[in-house]
């Protein structure tokens, strides 16, 4: 049987067209997107997810119809994952502008178990050379305007790297490829501040809210390519993926004690 998408509501085979020559979707990457993980059936971090959709959909100026809502969304994604035999998937929800409105779009893909646990392996990250990232009210959404991620990906891929470091307009950390990057610097978990121009990474938001309420010393702030020198730990983080420490940078080698010790010790509840 072939597999089903979710077109605004419907189950439609996955190779039947949606978009049209004109759609302000294809022609601007004028939307965004979740990534979302499902474990055994739950939906990881559904609240967050839907959070930051509405969220960059208000930012966007999308006018939302009332039919589109949390309740409806996680209603389209069991019913999508279950008709595709997907318990474990990894969830692709696309919303697009229209010249009428907005259409949108669920996808499921199996996901391997194995990419949930903690990387005993650490990677090698570089740092992009060839984009930068703005900071402006947009800069931290998930829009389907991905071209520096796309590039920064390439790079990472032509250098033999597991990822790509993404600086902003003013040198500084913002992001990676795929993720968000935190360092463990003096006893303290550092993160670029949103204003840094780093996506909204939802867990992201989910480690610092954890690494708050637990008493962990937690920064969101500025960091410049210099003071990865000095830290004793990187380790990036995404949805999928959860927590991924992060050997090598340049010259540098890191440490994993911090990174793992959050996995084990947050990821575990969220069936991560």
């Amino acid at each position: 049987m072939a597999s089903k998408i979710i077109f605004n509501g419907k189950l439609i085979d996955a190779d039947t067209p949606i978009v049209t020559a004109s759609s302000p979707g294809l022609r601007y990457g004028d939307g965004c997107f979740e990534t979302i993980r499902m474990v055994n059936g739950e939906i990881s971090l559904q609240k967050l997810h839907f959070e930051r959709l509405f969220a960059s959909m208000e930012t966007q100026r999308f006018i939302k119809p009332s039919s589109f809502s949390a309740a409806s969304i996680e209603q389209d994604i069991h019913r999508l994952t279950k008709e595709n035999g997907h318990h474990t998937a990894r969830i692709r929800l696309m919303v697009l502008r229209t010249e009428e409105g907005m259409d949108y779009v669920i996808e499921s893909y199996p996901l391997d178990i194995t990419t949930i646990t903690f990387n005993e392996k650490g990677l090698v990250l570089g740092i992009c050379p060839d984009v930068v990232k703005p900071f402006d009210q947009v800069s931290h959404i998930k829009s389907n305007s991905f071209l520096p991620y796309r590039l920064a990906a390439a790079w990472a891929k032509q250098n033999d790297c597991d990822d790509a470091i993404v600086l902003n307009a003013s040198g500084r950390v913002a992001d990676t490829s795929i993720a968000n990057l935190f360092v463990v610097a003096d006893g303290i978990i550092k993160t670029p501040a949103l204003s840094e121009g780093c996506v909204s990474g939802v867990m992201r938001k989910y480690l610092l809210q954890r690494c708050r309420k637990e008493g962990l010393p937690v920064m969101e702030t500025t960091i410049t390519p210099d003071e990865l020198q000095y830290a004793s730990e990187v380790f990036i983080t995404n949805a999928i993926r959860g927590i991924r420490w992060v050997q090598q940078v340049g010259e540098n080698n890191y440490g994993n004690q911090v990174a793992k010790m959050l996995s084990g010790k947050f990821l575990e509840e969220i069936r991560l």
